[in-house]
């Protein structure tokens, strides 16, 4: 009799597992300084949408190169459990839903001037937002951060162990969302842009975890971005 779902394999070769090692710090920390540096002599400028658009197709078409078979094994995953791969997105959205809530109530026991910090850093996290916006938070940033954190770190941990590759992947996650941040605004709110990340992270390694294929947090992290602007 056929499981109801995959178990759970980290379909990323040897190969891919260090052409990933090599290109997620590349990802994170060496693509945003260049681009800095490289944009910042742009004779006609760009916007956040332009810029972060650029940074994520470069690792996109990185990521293509170099670990895209994972990618295909993994969508034929998919397409073998259709029904309870694409269900899962319902309790993963609801696992996010209630580990936001809890990050909401921490934040309700902060002094007051944090408590502005971290409404301050939630106005920051949204800004990304268009027409423009829709090619960067729907198709780019969903492939290219769940193959990188949740296929090659959450993926090769969770063979060695369960609670590292939680704690670490989401770490990782983390400091890819904030460390630009911190970089320009060292202070208290970078703690409050780590809260509002750890919620989605957990929540996307979970989905995957218990999909067994990366196409469900992919195409939850999608929905996800998108539903914002559906509701406006």
């Amino acid at each position: 009799m056929k499981p109801q779902r995959p178990p759970f394999v980290c379909t990323l070769t040897k190969t891919e597992r260090l052409l990933g090692a090599f290109l997620l710090p590349v990802h994170v920390f060496l693509l945003p300084v260049l681009l800095s540096m490289l944009l910042e002599y742009w004779p006609t400028g760009f916007s956040a949408v332009q810029r972060n658009t650029l940074y994520y197709a470069i690792s996109f078409v990185l990521i293509l190169l170099l670990m895209r078979s994972c990618l295909r094994k993994d969508w034929d995953r998919l397409c073998d459990y259709k029904l309870p791969s694409l269900l899962l997105i319902v309790p993963t959205h609801l696992l996010c839903v209630f580990l936001s809530f809890i990050v909401i109530g921490l934040t309700m026991l902060l002094p007051e001037e944090l408590s502005a910090l971290y409404d301050q850093a939630l106005t920051e996290l949204s800004g990304l937002s268009g027409d423009g916006a829709f090619t960067l938070l729907v198709l780019l940033v969903p492939i290219v951060e769940e193959t990188l954190f949740r296929g090659l770190v959450f993926g090769t941990l969770r063979e060695k162990n369960r609670l590292a590759a939680y704690l670490i992947s989401a770490l990782l996650y983390v400091i890819c969302a904030v460390w630009q941040y911190a970089v320009h605004y060292p202070n208290a709110s970078i703690l409050f842009y780590a809260m509002q990340e750890l919620p989605m992270a957990f929540a996307l390694a979970w989905c995957y975890e218990r999909s067994g294929t990366l196409w469900s947090p992919i195409l939850y992290h999608a929905a996800y971005n998108l539903l914002p602007s559906l509701m406006g």
